[in-house]
């Protein structure tokens, strides 16, 4: 995956004293199987140091298939929310979008 973009955030989880990592990798938009349809691979490494989710997005064209994957991982991140504390360098509400707080 030729990766274009990345983010590393730390999950407190509630009762542990160490917060965990979590990697987000977003990778190049590419032509599917040839055809007109597109894909954005994209990989989530973590909570667990030896968790690493491998998964694509797709679109008619590159640019969807951006916005797809930045929704897709909208969800999952917020999935983890639920589990705990989601920060970068402390602050929360480090992912897409404007959050109020």
């Amino acid at each position: 995956m030729d990766v274009i973009a990345e983010r590393t955030m730390e999950l407190e989880l509630p009762g542990e004293a160490e917060k965990r990592t979590v990697r987000v990798l977003v990778g190049r938009p590419e032509p599917r199987d040839g055809g007109e349809d597109w894909f954005v691979p994209y990989e989530i490494h973590g909570p667990d140091p030896d968790e690493v989710a491998k998964r694509s997005a797709f679109g008619v064209d590159a640019l969807q298939a951006l916005g797809a994957v930045v929704h897709i991982l909208t969800i999952e991140l917020e999935s983890l929310e639920r589990r705990g504390r989601l920060t970068k360098n402390g602050e929360p509400g480090v992912w897409i979008g404007i959050r109020g707080e």
